[in-house]
């Protein structure tokens, strides 16, 4: 094999490689950004956030609000995470916002995706609650409280009410 036939296949070696990583890394930059558009819909962010597509347009995605929780309650988003990449949010199931009087997440963010406006805990919005009536106890007609007993904000939003449901037949525990 003289030279320049040497040097030919090393060419195309090189570019059969180079091509092979093209895609692979193409493939890899399509499911992130199929994660990303497909994130979201369930993530809870941080007290003060501003609608989800204003939220997005705002956030820079620097980590300063993450930092500033006091209890590390916040996490920025990594691939399979319920948010998109790099924008922080919660799982009040692993770690509840304690709702800090001073706010240091808002107080934190450089951009206004976190209502600058905010001046008091109690008027944050996180999360929608929705009752799972096949499971909730004081659904069923039974005593339970848990909901209320957890809430940071009990009596603003949860509250119990004596049988706020006009149930015609009463609800009996078998265990």
């Amino acid at each position: 094999m003289n030279r320049s036939e040497k040097a030919r296949r090393q060419f195309l070696v090189k570019v059969t490689q180079n091509v092979a990583v093209a895609v692979a890394g193409g493939t890899v930059w399509s499911y992130l950004l199929t994660e990303q558009a497909s994130a979201g819909a369930f993530a809870i962010r941080p007290p003060g956030a501003l609608a989800e597509e204003d939220f997005h347009a705002k956030c820079i995605k620097c980590g300063q609000c993450v930092d500033a929780c006091p209890y590390d309650t916040l996490k920025l988003a990594s691939p399979g995470e319920p948010a998109p990449i790099g924008t922080p949010y919660f799982t009040p199931r692993d770690e509840p916002c304690y709702m800090c009087p001073d706010i240091p997440c808002q107080v934190a963010c450089p951009t206004g995706a976190l209502e600058p406006e905010l001046s008091k805990i109690e008027d944050a919005r996180m999360g929608l609650a929705v009752i799972d009536i096949e499971n909730c106890l004081s659904w069923l007609g039974l005593r339970c409280e848990v909901c209320y007993r957890v809430c940071p904000v009990k009596d603003d939003a949860i509250s119990i009410q004596e049988n706020p449901r006009k149930i015609s037949k009463h609800a009996k525990f078998v265990p």
